[in-house]
């Protein structure tokens, strides 16, 4: 390809063009890419924990057995020695700590009582004005000697951490989103598309 070609490919704006597909086809691409790549990773994982070669099986035992955990958990006799066990670990040092909270936090996101539904927004500062989404995890801190104030639970962007920050309840606001639209929200760095309230 000679000097004159690219010349003309040039004002003709191919490789603009080139480029806005390129562009378009990691759009497209990545997300797909990413969720198949996490997911297969994830079942690889589980896969080799239990040491089967059949491809999602480690994920179904889990599964099963959470499930069957739960059943059996739910009788009276099993329920009061674990209840009894957990009482226990509560009382050992160092591991109570660990122990409890894992314990709160899966309480907090997938038990009946779920802590993760008041989605509000949180001035950070005032000067100029920045706010953060959070989710208020404990409405009133007076046994703690903070009354008037609040603990709100901030996700990272991209990630499965956070950051817990006590505020005056009067900085904060309610978002007027549901929970799990408010928490892809926060997750997705803003970049999620909000339906029109």
């Amino acid at each position: 390809m000679n000097k004159e070609t690219l010349s003309k490919l040039k004002k003709n704006g191919f490789f603009n063009k080139i480029f806005i597909y390129f562009i378009r086809g990691v759009l497209l691409v990545i997300p797909f890419w990413l969720t198949i790549y996490i997911i297969s990773a994830t079942l690889k994982k589980l896969d080799s924990m239990l040491k089967t070669n059949i491809p999602g099986l480690g994920l179904a035992i889990i599964l099963i057995t959470i499930t069957f955990i739960g059943y059996v958990g739910s009788s009276f006799l099993i329920r009061s020695i674990i209840d009894s066990i957990d009482k226990f670990t509560l009382k050992i040092p160092l591991i109570n700590i660990i122990y409890s909270s894992f314990k709160d936090m899966t309480s907090a996101v997938i038990s009946n009582k779920k802590k993760f539904d008041s989605p509000v927004l949180m001035t950070f500062n005032k000067n100029p004005i920045v706010k953060k989404v959070g989710f208020i995890t404990q409405k009133e801190l007076k046994n703690i000697g903070l009354p008037g104030m609040a603990s709100v639970y901030v996700p990272n962007t991209y990630s499965i951490s956070g950051d817990l920050y006590i505020v005056d309840k009067k900085d904060l606001e309610p978002m007027k989103l549901s929970t799990s639209e408010t928490m892809k929200f926060a997750v997705s760095g803003g970049i999620t598309k909000i339906e029109k309230l």
